[in-house]
């Protein structure tokens, strides 16, 4: 009979507070305890970092429960090897040599802390950090209605989320106006109440300035586009 693999050991270990959900376990690999992973992104860090924290996949409470159930909590992982397999990952942990054991990790999501993410080269940036920024356009047509100067940028809205067309990132911006006299800044909603939305290519041609520290992106695309 396969050993569990447990939390034991784990106890005294706390889990840090910048995970960044990166994949999930499909299922075991072999028969020697690896793992194949669906990794969130085609260029996805995982392969690139040694300690995972895996979690099980949250499900949407029943209609009829009464009383959340508590959260479980993640669980370090040593990976031993990873590598890419077409577009999935496959992974063996320290400590898992069962096919059993890797097979009860199933559905588990993969997060890593942000602070144990590799360095990026200065002209690349992590899709999490570029979340919640607030995007500002510079495009000669809005400046010009709006009536303002290149030197101060129009607001387009703030950083939802990304994704990739295959050939580029591409923000995915809600939009906001100024709020009046200073006030803050409210949101473009459709009819039915959802935000409006501006999909802006990142790419060189359009994206002027990326200021991490003051979440600030600048970028020449129209507001109406």
């Amino acid at each position: 009979m396969s050993k569990p693999f447990s939390n034991k050991a784990q106890a005294d270990i706390s889990t840090p507070e910048d995970l960044v959900e990166l994949g999930h376990i499909t299922g075991a690999f072999g028969v020697r305890g690896m793992v194949k992973i669906k990794p969130y992104a085609a260029d996805s860090v995982l392969a690139k970092v040694d300690k995972w924290w895996l979690q099980p996949r949250r499900m949407p409470a029943a209609r009829s429960a009464q009383v959340a159930a508590s959260p479980v909590p993640h669980r370090l992982v040593q990976v031993e090897h990873c590598r890419w397999h077409s577009d999935s990952l496959i992974a063996s942990f320290v400590g898992v040599a069962d096919r059993d054991i890797a097979e009860d990790l199933k559905g588990m999501v993969i997060s890593v802390s942000r602070a144990d993410f590799p360095q990026e080269d200065a002209d690349e940036f992590y899709w999490v950090d570029l979340i919640g920024c607030w995007v500002y356009t510079v495009d000669a047509q809005v400046t010009a209605e709006g009536g303002q100067s290149e030197i101060s940028p129009v607001l387009l809205g703030q950083v939802k989320e990304l994704s990739d067309n295959g050939v580029h990132a591409i923000l995915h911006v809600d939009r906001y106006v100024d709020g009046v006299a200073g006030g803050e800044a409210q949101p473009l909603l459709t009819a039915k109440g959802r935000h409006q939305q501006s999909m802006v290519p990142f790419v060189e041609a359009h994206v002027l300035v990326v200021d991490l520290e003051n979440q600030y992106i600048k970028v020449d695309w129209p507001l109406d586009f």
